[in-house]
């Protein structure tokens, strides 16, 4: 007989729950989700609380049947349809399941092992251990002349000829090349970052984002709280994606080699045996915190890798750094402010919808989606550093009193 084609193979409904069907699964022709529901059912069946027995009864007399959305009422109706149409837990490899193969392990040895590692060789502990603690100083780091002037940037900013014309997407990328527009592209390279460099990276990421933020028409209408807020839980987050995008630009035309970081315009970070001195935030030297402080990690390398690939323009990456800014503006304060910060979201896509529009690209999915995989990559990155940050909490790590704490919610 002919093979059978894809297309055919799609048209096949599920014996279960009457979707579209992808194969043989443990007896019937079924979908996906139906085949795991049936593994799991079966692989759990001594403990399944919806088995199909005589004690656990259908509310609806044995009479269920799936919904439009494939979905069932009852799952022991649509186990009793697994079984009915062949389905067999006989079918199923169990030595498959991680799970199953481990509780077969352990029932085989009454003593699970510990596994070999190179801690357990050479006899070392696995643990961190924070014990050339240096003596801890009451001294508070300052940071509030820096608030200060970012503060006094961002409700007094500078006089801004926006045309009408103009979109805020266009006018949030006209502040940004122009942020930008000083960048050196010869600069001298680091390998390690000392206090001095910390608090102009501070005082350039809280700036430059207060500047930036005053050239939307949309922002200008915020309240001068609503503004602070906003400036609070973006600037780090901003100044990092400036860094990211100024090091993807700079290795894109050859300025910039793989595992080198534009921390500032003139602050350029070699990965190879970096350090850092950790006064502004800890009384613990260095070499105890490496943990927090991976270099990739840190400065995203996979994101900057992943920007070379794509190359955005310049109201690409505008609209990419906006969006990320202000969705976590909006998961850090919830309410009205998450609320504002949709429709800002709301108010660029469709200018960005315009831009590609009339720039005669009609067709700019793929742009978005790699866009968006872009922003996922970020962000993901960031919840493995909130993740780090949690840990340093529970031991008190970051135990450097600082001024204006409230400018450091979010970590970098």
């Amino acid at each position: 007989t002919d093979p059978v084609s894809a297309s055919e193979l799609g048209a096949i409904k599920c014996q279960v729950c009457f979707l579209p069907g992808h194969g043989i699964h443990f007896g019937a022709y079924t979908c996906r989700a139906c085949a795991a529901f049936f593994r799991i059912v079966s692989i759990s069946k001594k403990k399944c609380h919806f088995s199909p027995r005589p004690t656990h009864k259908c509310r609806n007399n044995s009479n269920c049947k799936p919904k439009i959305d494939g979905r069932w009422f009852c799952k022991t109706c649509r186990l009793t349809r697994c079984l009915s149409i062949g389905m067999s837990p006989e079918n199923i490899q169990y030595d498959r399941d991680k799970f199953e193969s481990i509780l077969k392990s352990s029932k085989n040895n009454r003593h699970l092992q510990i596994p070999n590692t190179v801690e357990s060789q050479l006899c070392i502990s696995p643990l961190v251990s924070f014990s050339n603690r240096r003596e801890k100083s009451s001294k508070c780091i300052d940071i509030s002349q820096i608030v200060k002037k970012a503060v006094a940037k961002l409700l007094n900013p500078a006089m801004i000829r926006n045309i009408d014309s103009t979109s805020n997407l266009e006018q949030l990328t006209s502040g940004f090349k122009n942020l930008q527009s000083g960048q050196k592209e010869n600069i001298p390279k680091i390998d390690h970052i000392t206090l001095a460099h910390q608090t102009q990276h501070f005082n350039s990421s809280m700036c430059s984002a207060a500047v930036w933020l005053g050239y939307s028409d949309r922002f200008k209408t915020y309240s001068d709280m609503q503004k602070i807020k906003v400036l609070q839980a973006i600037w780090c987050i901003w100044g990092r994606l400036e860094g990211i995008v100024m090091t993807a630009k700079m290795r894109i035309i050859g300025k910039c080699e793989k595992e080198q970081f534009f921390l500032t315009s003139d602050t350029l970070i070699v990965y190879d045996n970096f350090s850092s001195d950790l006064d502004y935030c800890s009384t613990y030297p260095f070499e105890e915190m490496k943990y927090f402080f991976i270099p990739r990690e840190m400065f995203h390398e996979d994101v900057i890798s992943e920007l070379v690939k794509v190359q955005p323009d310049d109201v690409e990456t505008t609209y990419l750094m906006s969006v990320v800014c202000l969705q976590l503006t909006g998961k850090r304060y919830g309410g009205l402010i998450q609320e504002e910060m949709e429709q800002f979201q709301d108010i660029l896509s469709n200018d960005l919808h315009e831009y590609y529009i009339n720039n005669k690209m009609p067709k700019y999915l793929l742009r978005i989606k790699q866009l968006m995989r872009v922003k996922e990559m970020f962000l993901r990155n960031l919840n493995i550093r909130m993740e780090k940050y949690k840990i340093a909490g529970v031991f008190n790590v970051f135990n450097r009193p600082i001024s204006n704490l409230e400018f450091f919610t979010v970590p970098i």
